[in-house]
């Protein structure tokens, strides 16, 4: 994507109702990017047939992957690490699994220039710092922030609600903190209460 209004052939053209700014968001391939509209049109054509489970999914594989989870208790498929215990609903989520212990990070951007490169698939997000793209608009009236990342959109608006959802773990300890970071959390309340 070079920034500009045109998207790539399988890149989302989705308008947000409030900003109209576009997702954008690009994909490897057609089924991936029709999957990817279900999450703005709400739709979710695969649902649980447990009695009295609500739960539907975009995709198969979800749904899958919630029965095995929720109704059947197990997974079938675990890492072969060392010591480890995981498991997960498919070899994919255990390949996905296995870059903890590896410290792999294959996804790169191709940015000229640039060397970041991570675990997890998060290229699109990361290439919005070189575009300075910033599509994800605080919906607070009266306030102009935009962000180029959605968790730092609901970090920021609870700036304005004063919700802290994410609380210490030290046994009686009250803090409370707007941020998930646990590195963001443990290191004020320990400046504040526990050294």
């Amino acid at each position: 994507m070079d920034g500009g209004d045109n998207c790539a052939a399988n890149c989302c053209d989705f308008a947000d109702s409030k900003t109209g700014l576009l997702c954008r968001k690009e994909f490897k391939n057609l089924e991936s990017l029709l999957n990817h509209k279900k999450r703005h049109s709400g739709e979710k054509p695969w649902f649980c047939e447990y009695k009295s489970c609500e739960y539907r999914s975009i995709q198969r594989c979800h749904l899958i992957g919630h029965m095995r989870k929720s109704h059947t208790g197990r997974y079938q498929f675990s890492c072969d690490w060392p010591g480890c215990s995981f498991m997960g609903p498919s070899r994919y989520n255990v390949k996905r699994h296995k870059i903890i212990h590896t410290g792999e990070k294959p996804y790169k951007c191709n940015w000229p220039g640039c060397e970041w490169r991570s675990a997890n698939n998060k290229i699109a997000d990361h290439k919005k710092i070189h575009t300075g793209e910033r599509p994800y608009a605080c919906s607070w009236v009266g306030c102009e922030a935009r962000f180029s990342r959605p968790f730092t959109l609901r970090n920021h608006e609870r700036t304005h609600t004063g919700e802290k959802p994410f609380a210490c773990d030290y046994p009686n300890c009250n803090y409370k903190s707007s941020q998930q970071t646990p590195s963001v959390l443990m290191s004020k309340c320990n400046e504040l209460m526990h050294l």
